[in-house]
């Protein structure tokens, strides 16, 4: 009688692993292609993600010169903006904006970032020939503003300096505070990073995507658990608001120093909305700040702007507000907390525009 073979029968695993592999392979063709079909972006375009869109010299963070990465395009200067003459001719009113990601663009399509819509803006409300430069970065708190300000804007030659500051990095653990690498070094990434899988991040991208509110909720809470720290501040941290009133005062001391008018724009947010209760978005926002509640979260923002009102009076710079903009409609004006959608960053345009446009062109918006 024959015996049975005790040898298991194989499980394939090599073949499944060739098509994971090959699966993979496919789709990082199809990302690049649609890449260089929707965005112009070279097949094997050395900048693969977002961060190749940033890099350090003696200044600081700064723009990769003419990197592309999906709907973010940077020209030679390493800004969000199309060229920029300089010397700036004379008869071009020229608005430098610096700020961090709501000011750089995160969510909004090509060209609909709150900066290049105010410049169609002004032009609507009859100012020629103006410029609206982006000098912001994302990731840009108050001391990484400084260096670009001095060097950065002050070569750009603006007529009019816009101010944007985020009061959230000052929740982080550690305080905000300027990084500068060692030299200027070349901005060239190395060759390897062609090869980078691209596809990744939007694969995580559309995963999330087609969970349900709820469920993405529910795993932010498990993981928000274990990203604890041990102590979690519950109530408004004075120091760190004091630092942030101290930073802001030295940067508008830098901006001021470039002899053009200055105007700081008051930050806002989605929990701003009168009788704000969306549980998930506000955990999605202590999932990016786990050392802090979600009530000190909205505290400090609004304590913030309290901040924002005072300095700018007392260092005789302009103020702008930018919650009237939403008043009566704050619903699909916000990708997530704090960044906007295209209609989002539609109506701070028009905001900044109305409040602009008697300085900037000398006289009322559409006269």
């Amino acid at each position: 009688m024959p015996q049975p073979d005790p040898t298991p029968a194989p499980r394939w695993t090599w073949q499944w692993l060739l098509l994971a592999g090959a699966a993979a392979l496919v789709m990082e063709v199809v990302t690049r292609v649609e890449d260089r079909i929707a965005a112009d972006i070279p097949v094997l375009s050395r900048v693969a993600g977002p961060a190749d869109l940033i890099w350090l010299d003696s200044i600081g963070a700064r723009g990769r010169p003419n990197a592309r990465y999906r709907q973010w395009a940077l020209n030679e200067r390493g800004l969000r903006s199309p060229s920029v003459a300089i010397p700036r001719p004379a008869a071009t009113p020229r608005i430098a904006v610096v700020g961090a990601s709501e000011t750089f663009g995160l969510y909004e399509s090509a060209g609909r970032e709150y900066p290049r819509q105010l410049q169609d803006s002004l032009t609507q409300a009859g100012c020629r020939n103006i410029e609206v430069v982006n000098a912001a970065l994302p990731g840009m708190a108050l001391p990484s503003m400084n260096p670009v300000i001095d060097r950065v804007v002050r070569e750009l030659q603006p007529t009019h300096l816009l101010l944007y500051p985020s009061p959230a990095f000052y929740l982080n653990r550690q305080s905000p505070s300027a990084t500068r690498g060692s030299t200027d070094g070349d901005s060239t990434l190395p060759w390897t990073r062609a090869l980078a899988w691209r596809s990744k991040e939007r694969l995580v991208s559309q995963v999330k995507g087609l969970l349900p509110d709820a469920v993405m909720t529910g795993v932010r809470r498990a993981l928000l658990m274990r990203r604890r720290e041990r102590f979690i501040v519950r109530t408004l941290p004075r120091e760190r608001l004091q630092l942030l009133e101290d930073d802001l005062r030295t940067t508008i001391g830098v901006a001021r120093s470039l002899g053009v008018p200055v105007t700081l724009v008051g930050h806002v947010n989605a929990t701003m909305a009168p009788g704000f209760r969306d549980a998930g978005l506000l955990t999605a926002w202590e999932y990016q700040f786990p050392g802090v509640t979600g009530d000190v979260l909205v505290e400090f923002h609004r304590a913030a702007r309290d901040v924002a009102v005072r300095v700018a009076g007392d260092s005789a710079v302009s103020y702008v507000d930018l919650a009237p903009a939403f008043s009566g409609d704050w619903s699909g004006n916000f990708a997530d907390f704090v960044h906007f959608t295209d209609v989002g960053a539609a109506r701070v345009a028009h905001h900044l525009a109305g409040a602009l446009a008697p300085s900037v062109c000398g006289r009322e918006p559409g006269a």
